[in-house]
């Protein structure tokens, strides 16, 4: 895969369900991209603040707390968001809505699909 936008691609990851995490980020992996996985908000929270990925891949739900304040720091800075949901509509609030999503379990080839999308649009840096 040389060459490949996703390649060495630093990813965010946050779901709660330990099982989809762990298969997500070895469909990740398996693409090229580096990534950091979470399960507890609080702790994608500190990394975000630690160091900011490339994307972003956040479970709308994480045990009870929805993720909207990740996707504001995140979005804030310019980085990608795609919305991961075992629910039918991406997310309730309209700002949102327009946004990336997949319904989970995501489909390895339809989350790449989704990462090359969402990195074609981010800004350059410089």
């Amino acid at each position: 895969m040389s060459g490949d936008v996703l390649e060495g691609a630093r990813v965010l990851l946050l779901e709660d369900d330990v099982l989809i995490n762990f298969a997500t980020s070895d469909a990740l992996e398996e693409v090229g991209c580096q990534v950091s996985a979470y399960t507890r908000f609080q702790d994608a929270l500190n990394a975000i603040d630690r160091e900011l990925p490339d994307i972003a891949i956040l479970d709308i739900n994480i045990d009870g707390v929805i993720s909207y304040e990740a996707a504001e720091r995140l979005h804030g800075k310019g980085v990608p968001i795609i919305f991961v949901t075992g629910y039918g509509s991406p997310t309730r609030m309209d700002q949102w809505k327009a946004f990336r999503h997949c319904v989970k379990p995501c489909d390895p080839a339809e989350l790449r699909t989704l990462l090359l999308e969402a990195l074609a649009t981010r800004p350059k840096p410089g």
